[in-house]
């Protein structure tokens, strides 16, 4: 655990170590895992001279959804149902921020202006500028942006963690993985009747909400296209590109995959295939 929290992609690497865990031992025996890999960073830091205190802080800021997250997995035993879950918690969680800022548009304002400042003296002044000329549209979606970020983060180390544990065949697989992933007809219905809303309503809270059940559907298209792999439908080199392309090219690909995504929330490709 501490070792993985040292790695690049450590968020990643050590969620899913936890997801082991907990799905092969108890909670407790996780638990004491998570405080023994703490210790073991903040007493590396004194010898190493880093913030390791800051790492051991985001780690137990990172595992705490890790461990919801997994033991909503194991009372269901199904990826696409905890993924469904998690989905809806996001959508509460991103209503209730709204709440409590009042107005996310001057909220986000003042972060931008001060992150802005802080590239400026650091001598970044293009990212700075950069900031202040999209000002208007960053703020526009930055809270959608964010929240499906952190709620792909959380879904991709459920599907690794899996993925490790599934790979030992004294245990038990799940009812279902990553490529059978549906988000369902109650998230895409409530995604169109947002969009319609917006026709009547052009408020900031229903554009970023609208935003995020929309983006959600991102990773069905990516499973969609795991699927077709596994069916050898496609050849697995478009599946490589799509994922060599997807840090360059991210708005894009993320935007495209999300539309098979919600297509086939709709239609749902894969059941259909299966019958042919």
């Amino acid at each position: 655990m501490a070792i993985s929290m040292l790695m690049p992609f450590s968020m990643i690497l050590s969620g899913a170590t936890l997801t082991v865990l907990i799905l092969k031992a108890s909670i407790l025996k996780a638990l004491f895992q998570c405080i023994v890999a703490m210790v073991f960073l903040i007493i590396l830091g004194f010898f190493l001279n880093f913030g390791i205190v800051d790492i051991a802080t985001n780690s137990f800021l990172y595992w705490l959804p890790v461990i919801f997250i997994t033991l909503i997995y194991k009372k269901n035993s199904s990826f696409t149902l905890t993924v469904q879950l998690l989905s809806i918690i996001s959508i509460i969680f991103l209503i209730y921020f709204f709440i409590v800022v009042g107005q996310p548009d001057t909220f986000w304002s003042e972060i931008l202006n001060n992150l802005s400042t802080i590239l400026t003296d650091s001598g970044l002044r293009d990212e700075a500028l950069l900031i202040q000329n999209q000002m208007n549209l960053i703020i526009e979606q930055i809270s959608s942006i964010i929240a499906v970020m952190i709620w792909s983060s959380y879904v991709f180390i459920l599907a690794f963690g899996l993925n490790i544990y599934n790979s030992d065949e004294s245990t038990s697989n799940s009812l279902d993985s990553f490529s059978d992933l549906n988000l369902g007809k109650f998230i895409a219905v409530f995604a169109a009747l947002c969009s319609l809303s917006l026709f009547f309503a052009d408020i900031y809270w229903l554009k970023n909400l609208t935003y995020m059940l929309l983006l959600f559907f991102w990773l069905q298209g990516l499973a969609v296209i795991h699927w077709f792999r596994n069916k050898r439908i496609i050849p697995r080199f478009l599946l490589v590109i799509i994922y060599v392309l997807l840090p360059v090219f991210n708005v894009l690909i993320v935007m495209l995959l999300a539309v098979v995504g919600y297509t086939d929330a709709w239609f749902n490709f894969r059941s259909r295939i299966k019958t042919i």
